[in-house]
């Protein structure tokens, strides 16, 4: 469990940090967000036991300084980048990478690195993929990653939200902060938004209130999707307005705003009546982070 009561960090007289109050539990994936310079890294790094806070309390499963079973990688990994990727992972691990070599070469080698390069010739981007691989090897029970996808292409970010999600799913708790949005609602239970030095707001993903703000996206079958189509299916619907998705027969339906009662079961009930053949049905979004970004950072 991570704890944070009253946290304050002050830079010659400066207040960066002015009251931080913070509850994560064992197994949680909670997301951090907040306009640059807003004190993102400094929290991390006193929650890493990097940096010491002002005032206030930090504990890490109870202990004041973070000790073992931790990882932390900060938004601009460095590297002895003479050595090249195998040796960088055999020094890292030392006695543990010799009876797991294959292990270790194989996991590399799946995301697309050859162990004989030389760190130095790496992409930013792959420096970035190689830091969060390292900072997750040993299945650490507590992760912090800091801007962790800055600067990977959509492919490098579907590979770190998959690994992720396997941290979750073996019991991790991982500090996420990052810019880009759409990688919170993927793997995220709570999202928390720093501004002016406090946590301003703070929302659970899991909520079932919040599952009643979801958009439900639509794969039809047999039809030409179009705006005609599109026109047709609102002139059915009664408290959705859909709209084209992304991809051949998507539909995305939005529920209307003054829709207070289970949105869910009114989806599947409208949906029951139309006259199209539908293939599929899924969650698309819990929230719109983005405009919720911009509501709580600008009040």
């Amino acid at each position: 469990m991570i704890f944070l009561e009253n946290v304050k960090k002050e830079f010659k007289g400066n207040y960066v940090l002015k009251g931080i109050n913070l509850n994560i539990q064992d197994g949680e994936v909670y997301g951090l967000v907040g306009r640059n310079g807003a004190g993102k890294t400094t929290l991390l790094n006193i929650i890493a036991g990097i940096s010491q806070c002002s005032e206030g309390t930090c504990k890490v499963n109870n202990e004041k300084i973070p000790e073992g079973g931790f990882s932390y990688l900060p938004d601009l990994p460095s590297f002895y980048d003479y050595l090249s990727i195998e040796e960088y992972v055999e020094f890292l691990l030392g006695t543990d990478y010799k009876g797991k070599k294959e292990d270790y070469i194989q996991a590399l080698e799946k995301l697309n690195f050859k162990t004989n390069a030389k760190i130095k010739s790496l992409s930013r981007g792959n420096r970035q993929k190689l830091g969060i691989y390292v900072a997750t090897m040993k299945n650490p029970g507590i992760v912090l990653l800091d801007e962790p996808t800055s600067a990977l292409d959509p492919v490098g970010r579907r590979e770190v939200m998959e690994l992720i999600k396997q941290l979750k799913n073996g019991g991790t708790t991982v500090i996420l902060s990052t810019h880009i949005l759409a990688d919170l609602e993927v793997v995220c239970d709570k999202i928390g938004f720093l501004n002016e030095g406090y946590i301003a707001n703070e929302f659970d993903l899991n909520s079932p209130v919040l599952e009643n703000d979801c958009d439900y996206e639509l794969n039809i079958s047999g039809e030409t999707v179009d705006e005609a189509f599109v026109e047709k299916l609102n002139s059915q619907l009664v408290n959705f307005t859909a709209k084209k998705g992304f991809g051949v027969g998507n539909v995305v339906c939005k529920p209307k705003d003054g829709v207070d009662k289970n949105i869910q079961q009114t989806f599947l009930d409208e949906i029951s009546k139309l006259t199209c053949s539908i293939s599929s049905i899924k969650k698309v979004s819990f929230l719109n982070l983005e405009e919720l970004m911009v509501e709580v950072l600008t009040k």
